[in-house]
């Protein structure tokens, strides 16, 4: 039998033992555990190449096989690496000093959410599932000012991830809603939701890939301000009744409906009360194709 037939059924036979113990739970470790030892297919590979004995070169070729059919493998694995928990929970405890607050949070594709903390008193609390890496939390309190930094760490990014199930990537972050906030949210392609009728939410900046964004605003402060960026994206904003509002539309070729909103001006609309309201919001939109959505509630 050739070298290269042996070493591609060795493959597809491998293949399907491996993925057949990983659905019976037949493993000591996560597949994903192999993935850093990717190179041992190179080398092996490379020693048949230049190896001329026929029987040395097969068997090289078989474990070449192997090994990067169980590498394959451990690409759709759902188990966490280990010393990585799939569910976390990070929070900044109560600080009756702090006034302000600045939150950055990053991610990739996933489903967030951040909204006002109703469980506890923590100034911010973050739970997550995510099983192919993990989450951190950067802090620091100055005065009366927090400056927070939430960022999704993953450190093996496989592009073909979720295909065969078992992925997940959420977060819902919690704020204390008597602390004003400044917000900047970096999402991938996402479902993302900012509940913020119950915070004090001076400035929201969320960009975004192609992407669910539902934004809900309040009226807690005489003057908010959000930006989006995104691309592709599906948009609803929700604002207060009696609030004046201001809009700004940078965008390509977008649907959308702005409610009781006129245009003033190129790229610029304005409920008729914007001057002379006691509250009021600003929005910015920059979009490629997307569907824009603004209500009242």
């Amino acid at each position: 039998m050739k070298s290269s037939r042996l070493s591609f059924g060795l493959f597809i036979l491998t293949i399907g033992l491996a993925w057949l113990a990983k659905s019976l739970g037949w493993q000591p470790v996560g597949w994903s555990s192999i993935l850093p030892y990717w190179p041992i297919v190179l080398i092996v590979w490379g020693v048949a190449i230049m190896v001329r004995q026929p029987v040395a070169r097969g068997a090289a070729l078989a474990v070449a096989a192997i090994f990067a059919a169980i590498w394959f493998v451990s690409w759709f694995d759902p188990v966490t690496p280990e010393g990585i928990e799939a569910n976390q929970s990070l929070a900044v405890e109560a600080n009756v000093q702090v006034i302000t607050g600045d939150l950055r949070f990053d991610s990739g594709a996933g489903e967030f959410t951040i909204e006002a903390n109703t469980a506890s008193d923590d100034l911010l609390a973050v739970a997550t599932v995510s099983p192919w890496g993990s989450y951190r939390l950067d802090q620091s309190i100055t005065n009366s000012e927090l400056v927070a930094r939430v960022w999704y760490d993953q450190p093996w990014r496989r592009p073909m991830m979720g295909m065969m199930g078992g992925w997940r990537n959420e977060a819902i972050v919690s704020l204390d809603s008597n602390v004003i906030w400044n917000l900047e949210a970096n999402v991938g392609a996402a479902d993302f939701t900012l509940n913020a009728d119950q915070l004090k939410l001076e400035q929201a900046t969320i960009s975004a890939g192609a992407a669910s964004l539902a934004v809900r605003l309040g009226d807690r402060l005489t003057q908010s301000e959000l930006t989006i960026k995104a691309g592709a994206s599906d948009i609803s904003v929700l604002v207060p009744q009696g609030v004046g509002v201001r809009a700004e539309l940078s965008t390509g070729l977008t649907n959308h409906d702005l409610a009781d909103l006129t245009e003033k001006s190129e790229r610029i609309w304005e409920t008729a009360d914007y001057e002379t309201a006691t509250k009021k919001i600003e929005l910015h939109f920059e979009t490629g194709v997307s569907d824009i959505q603004l209500d009242r509630y």
